[in-house]
């Protein structure tokens, strides 16, 4: 008899036990369809109910061993197992009462909140920037498009606006993310899906139309701006899978490029950034070179006509500016103004103008290897973030920091980053890595379209290599940097007679080393060493 009761009453305890396992199963249930359902871009599961989930199932595992063990218990071993199966009915509850969770299954994820950009200084455009706000934060213009020439400064305006808006979400957020994405001439879908991913940090599937359905379903979850920097040819928003802003859905997309015919094909209204006026350009100069110069007797004629030259371009004032920080001599400044009136007289009105204007102040480097350091940045992709570190050791290899020990080299690199970036010239991204502005690499491509030339086509999505007819023998520098070139023929023009690789490999992309004989003025001349920097290209 006691037997029978003893059994009776264990079972009734078990039957208790996965009466509240099933209810336990039932709540676990619900909080993975609350979390599928609400965990998004920029959400990331409460650690609370992180901590939950693998309890709930420890205890169904042990509730599993307790079930096996009573299938073939003896007599003798029924009390301890009856309070084991009491001791779970209070564990099952107690893990029950935490996961009815009283706060959201989700909260925002502090590590996919947008970064602020680096800042430069902005003066005399605070109408336009007025104008672009009030565009976002009304519901009747869901596509903006910001114009204006090479240098004006449609970045800086928009860098300016997004971190108002990272600003704005803290407080009252009328959008819920801000995204990014740096556009430039290198343009494909493919990149520019992959760029909104990564900032949304989405995975994204490899067939293009599921890539463009994908984004569509996120970006669509959200009120959120959108901002493409550099856009340079139009493109259909939905083969990217950028939903059209509505008034409804809430969100924006903004566009900067130099064209106005691009921006109005992809339906965006147009706010036009003007040069600066006279005094606004003054104003700008006199930030960079530092107002005390204007003590110095007879100089305000003289900058006066300077900041005139530079015709109202911000980059331009900021480029010369730079170059003439720190200078109080006034011969030295009469000097300047008749140079840049030299580089800029012939060219007045055309496209080579803010070249000209740019390569002012790459002149008064006047240190020849100064100059090949900042050239040497071209060869990079547009919009590369260049790491200091990398930088310099191929200003070491090239042989452009002199001579000395590793360390002294490398603080001479430093040095002459430093004196670039100071000068504007580069563009500092963070601690350890530097910029180049388009329009400056522009200047810089410029000033090696002439012999010794550079062939650059880093970063544009070659498959093959260009045609022999484009292998001068002027050339002194060739990037292929980020392209999908796999092989380099041997016999590519009869100017190129060997190709070896250098004993330096760093993940994909790999220094070659040509050496350069012109076959056309004999064989015996003494072969030049060349430098060809490359991504994932090996020689046959």
């Amino acid at each position: 008899m006691y037997i029978h009761t003893a059994s009776q009453k264990i079972e009734e305890r078990k039957n208790e036990l996965l009466a509240k396992q099933r209810e336990l199963n039932a709540i676990k249930r619900d909080v993975e369809l609350g979390i599928k359902v609400k965990l998004r871009w920029g959400k990331r599961v409460r650690q609370e109910v992180e901590n939950w989930l693998p309890d709930v199932q420890a205890i169904n595992d042990k509730i599993q061993n307790i079930d096996e063990r009573m299938q073939n218990v003896s007599c003798f071993s029924r009390g301890r197992l009856g309070k084991q199966v009491s001791q779970t009915i209070e564990e099952v509850k107690e893990i029950i009462g935490r996961g009815r969770f009283g706060e959201a299954l989700v909260i925002d994820d502090p590590s996919t909140a947008e970064v602020p950009l680096q800042l430069e200084h902005l003066e005399g455009q605070t109408l336009v920037k007025a104008d672009i706000w009030k565009h976002l934060m009304s519901n009747e213009i869901g596509m903006i498009g910001v114009c204006g020439r090479g240098g004006i400064g449609k970045t800086t305006i928009m860098k300016h606006i997004h971190t108002q808006l990272l600003e704005e979400i803290k407080s009252e957020p009328l959008f819920e993310k801000i995204i990014w994405v740096t556009v430039s001439k290198d343009f494909s879908i493919t990149k520019i899906q992959q760029q909104i991913a990564d900032r949304m940090y989405i995975s994204l599937p490899d067939p293009e139309v599921e890539r463009a359905t994908v984004l569509a379903n996120e970006l669509g979850r959200n009120r959120h701006v959108l901002i493409l920097d550099d856009v340079w040819e139009g493109f259909a928003l939905k083969k990217v899978g950028i939903p059209k802003p509505t008034s409804s859905n809430g969100s924006k997309l903004v566009l900067t490029s130099r064209s106005k015919v691009v921006c109005r094909s992809i339906g965006c209204e147009i706010v036009e950034v003007p040069l600066l006026p006279y005094k606004e350009s003054m104003n700008l100069f006199l930030a960079l070179t530092e107002r005390r110069i204007l003590k110095v007797p007879s100089l305000e004629e003289i900058l006066g006509n300077i900041v005139e030259e530079c015709d109202g371009l911000p980059l331009a004032i900021q480029v010369i500016a730079g170059s003439m920080k720190g200078i109080s001599d006034i011969v030295e400044w009469r000097n300047a103004l008749r140079e840049l009136r030299e580089h800029v007289i012939s060219v007045k009105g055309t496209d080579v103008e803010i070249y000209e204007l740019l390569k002012f102040s790459f002149d008064r480097l006047v240190d020849l290897k100064i100059q090949n350091c900042f050239l040497y940045c071209s060869l990079y992709p547009e919009d590369y973030i260049i790491p200091k570190k990398e930088l310099i050791e191929y200003w070491i290899d090239e042989e452009f920091l002199g001579t000395g020990s590793r360390q002294e080299l490398y603080y001479r690199g430093h040095t002459i980053l430093n004196r670039l970036e100071n000068k504007c010239l580069l563009e500092k991204h963070d601690r350890d890595t530097v910029k180049m502005h388009d329009v400056m690499r522009d200047t810089a491509l410029y000033i090696k379209s002439s012999g010794p030339r550079f062939m650059v086509k880093s970063g544009i999505g070659l498959k093959e290599l260009p045609s022999k007819q484009e292998w001068e023998e002027d050339l002194e520098k060739v990037s292929f940097m980020m392209n999908n070139v796999s092989e380099i023929p041997l016999h590519l023009s009869p100017n190129w007679t060997k190709l070896e690789a250098k004993s330096k490999f760093k993940g994909k992309s790999v220094n070659l080393e040509i050496k350069w004989a012109n076959m056309q003025r004999g064989t015996n001349m003494v072969p030049k060493v060349r430098t060809w920097k490359a991504q994932g290209l090996k020689s046959k």
